[in-house]
């Protein structure tokens, strides 16, 4: 279940929810990943299917630059993507709570500080 692949938004939900994350920022960007997969435009079950969509969008590693000029690119046409500009603006406000330059450590990261009773 700590795998990347097979974390699923409910699961990290869950996590959140049953206080397993005890740094207030890792906290924060759990909240912040949550929201941005809930607002993106086609449901997806698992974090891995969310950040491997995203690189397919981006054609490349999902990093703050990369997300910003996405969100470039979609803000051209805000009314056919305004709920990714949604998605994206959460994820950009991940990368301001960590030093990790790219999205996929850092949830790898998450999951190691995963507090298991």
């Amino acid at each position: 279940m700590r795998e990347m692949e097979l974390l699923t938004f409910d699961i990290l939900s869950d996590l959140l929810e049953e206080n397993k994350f005890e740094s207030e920022d890792d906290q924060k960007i759990v909240k912040y990943i949550l929201a941005s997969g809930n607002d993106w435009r086609i449901p997806l079950e698992t974090l891995n299917q969310f950040v491997v969509v995203l690189e397919n969008e981006i054609e490349g590693s999902v990093t703050k630059d990369s997300l910003n000029q996405l969100l470039k690119k979609y803000n051209r046409n805000i009314e056919q993507f305004a709920w990714e500009v949604e998605s994206i603006c959460q994820l950009v406000l991940v990368f301001e709570l960590t030093e990790e330059t790219n999205l996929r450590l850092i949830i790898s990261n998450l999951i190691k500080k995963i507090t298991l009773e």
